[in-house]
């Protein structure tokens, strides 16, 4: 089970993105019958979700995982990192965009709390 969390989050935002490309840009100054779907930036988001998932999988090793805050701590600083690139490209961005910034937001927390709970399990007494 704990080896299919991380796969199963990236397929949730890869979806989240295909689904809000389907929306059009508000920042966008064109007509919105003139909509096209965008293809691109969906497409950017996907390979940034894959990679951000892979890199993930290779930090934490779920399969092995003991409560590392080592481990723990660098998927904090990945995530940290992911998350400056998606905040600086989230003002004016297309909808696929904003949903990589909240998932982005939501793993962040989640590394946070992987970090806690595994910083709080190396204390004795």
């Amino acid at each position: 089970m704990k080896t299919r969390i991380l796969p199963v989050y990236g397929l949730i935002g890869i979806v989240a993105a295909v689904i809000c490309g389907l929306f059009p840009n508000p920042a966008s100054r064109t007509d919105p019958a003139l909509f096209i779907y965008q293809t691109d930036t969906v497409l950017a988001v996907s390979m940034l979700i894959a990679l951000h998932t892979a890199l993930l999988m290779a930090i934490l090793r779920p399969a092995s995982y003991a409560r590392s805050w080592g481990r723990a701590l660098l998927a904090c600083v990945l995530c940290c990192g992911f998350l400056l690139l998606g905040a600086a490209g989230a003002m004016h961005a297309p909808p696929a965009w904003g949903a990589y910034t909240l998932w982005l937001l939501l793993l962040f927390a989640a590394s946070i709390g992987l970090l806690i709970g595994a910083a709080g399990a190396g204390k004795t007494g």
